[in-house]
């Protein structure tokens, strides 16, 4: 058996899809985000959401997860010209979307980036028109304030009595063990 079979029909169902995600509501993945600014000087926090797998067969989402699962979406949250300072009530609402406790302290940008990682969360995603240099191409939008929390969460981990993978167990392992 060969190790390969070209099949250039196949090939077709992972050619890169520059269209936007179709409108509708979606559950995300907050796959990571970054701190960065622009050429300007202007900080952002750019999130890559990224359309969850898992939820296919929920028929609620089968104009949009069903459609569109492992596509990504990414969407920055700017600072504010006149104060050079990010709108603390939209970080907030991310903070309470994604759990973390309230009145936590959160000492820099790159540590709220950090705790946003790997989060669920439920968002309304628009696609409008966007002009540049007289070309007008379609884009998607999605505001802060139409996310809210997951309506499926996460699974966690095995339930009790249920073994996982890669648990610790209490073996030692010598040198002379090690065939190296």
């Amino acid at each position: 058996m060969s190790f390969l079979n070209v099949n250039y029909k196949e090939a077709e169902s992972v050619k890169q899809n520059n269209e936007p995600l179709p409108a509708g509501t979606y559950e995300m993945i907050m796959k990571s985000a970054t701190h960065g600014a622009s050429k300007g000087g202007h900080e952002n926090i750019t999130f890559d959401f990224v359309v969850r797998k898992d939820l296919d067969a929920v028929p609620e989402l089968a104009t949009t997860n069903a459609k569109a699962h492992g596509r990504h979406l990414f969407q920055a949250i700017w600072t504010n010209k006149d104060t050079d300072q990010f709108d603390n009530a939209q970080l907030s609402r991310i903070a309470e979307l994604i759990k973390i406790p309230d009145g936590t302290q959160i000492d820099s940008a790159d540590d709220f980036v950090k705790l946003c990682e790997n989060k669920p969360i439920r968002m309304k995603v628009e696609v409008s028109d966007n002009e540049y240099k007289g070309k007008i191409t379609k884009r998607n939008n999605s505001w802060v304030n139409t996310w809210e929390d997951t309506h499926y969460p996460m699974q966690q981990s095995a339930a009790p009595g249920q073994s996982q993978a890669f648990t610790a167990n209490n073996t030692t392992i010598n040198e002379s063990d090690l065939p190296f």
